[in-house]
């Protein structure tokens, strides 16, 4: 059994890695989705045996992708490129039917999303909108999502067709046309 040091490599040199390096991550990396998803498995059974699943809403999400060469990259870099920001996003519960969304929300979208589903009022104050009606079987419209990261110097805006991402310091902006440039590699 090998293990895997790659002292900084995967992001501050990932020219360095090996195609066994890229390898060994790729093998870990499912590693911890099978994991994750035993986990899940765990918490289900868990909820079924008390009593209480059919009673109870069950998100599963995540805060970011990582990358894996994509834009030369590796791990979870500043860049808001789709392979980090398009994370998985499982609703189920009462009032939930089961179907699929392919129109982009936003993580903040969900809390407002959880406190309609459970009939509660969502305070003016909070951030995002309910997609509730979505997830019962309603249409979604076109929503434009926002990014901010690295310490707040890196920002992007996203439709489903346009994807604009800039450096604050103005040293870089890039622009992609997502309907005929969906891996994000030509900078408009």
């Amino acid at each position: 059994r090998r293990v895997v040091n790659l002292n900084g490599k995967m992001q501050e040199n990932p020219e360095e890695l090996t195609e066994k390096d890229i390898e060994d991550l790729l093998k870990l990396y499912d590693a911890e989705i099978r994991y994750t998803d035993s986990q899940i498995g765990r918490v289900l059974d868990t909820l079924e045996e008390s009593g209480i699943l059919e009673n109870t809403i069950v998100i599963v999400t995540a805060d970011h992708g990582e990358a894996f060469g994509e834009h030369d990259r590796f791990g979870h870099h500043p860049y808001p490129y789709d392979e980090l920001i398009k994370v998985p996003l499982i609703i189920a519960g009462p009032g939930v039917e089961s179907t699929t969304v392919n129109k982009q929300v936003s993580l903040l979208d969900l809390s407002p999303t959880v406190l309609d589903l459970v009939g509660a009022e969502t305070p003016d104050s909070m951030e995002g909108q309910s997609f509730a009606s979505v997830l019962s079987g309603d249409d979604l419209d076109d929503r434009t999502a926002m990014t901010i990261s690295d310490n707040g110097t890196i920002f992007g805006c996203r439709t489903a067709e346009w994807k604009y991402i800039t450096r604050i310091d103005g040293k870089e902006s890039i622009l992609f046309d997502l309907t005929s440039d969906p891996t994000e590699s030509n900078n408009l």
